[in-house]
């Protein structure tokens, strides 16, 4: 799988499905923050419909509601590239 996605390198997927796909990556440094690990998750499809795009945006509202608990991942950021969303998970809460 040949990826890029603007902001981020070192792309290297951990898991992948028909509907997701988990990569690990370096988000590149910006003026007020240096680069930094994470991990990203985005839907397999370039051109999501409305349906999957909400269930993708509600994956992120629950886990942004609940990453105060134990074993869930902190979300960073939830992002648009091309037309398809992408979710910045903390990497500190990750083990790797």
């Amino acid at each position: 799988m040949d990826l890029h996605i603007p902001g981020y390198s070192e792309l290297q997927v951990l898991y992948q499905n028909r509907r997701s796909v988990v990569l690990r990556a370096t988000k590149e440094a910006t003026s007020d923050r240096a680069a930094h690990k994470c991990i990203l998750k985005l839907l397999s499809t370039q051109h999501p419909s409305p349906l999957q795009w909400l269930a993708f945006q509600r994956q992120f509202e629950v886990c942004s509601r609940l990453c105060h608990l134990n074993g869930v991942v902190k979300v960073v950021a939830l992002e648009r590239c091309g037309n398809a969303p992408v979710r910045d998970l903390a990497l500190s809460t990750l083990a790797f």
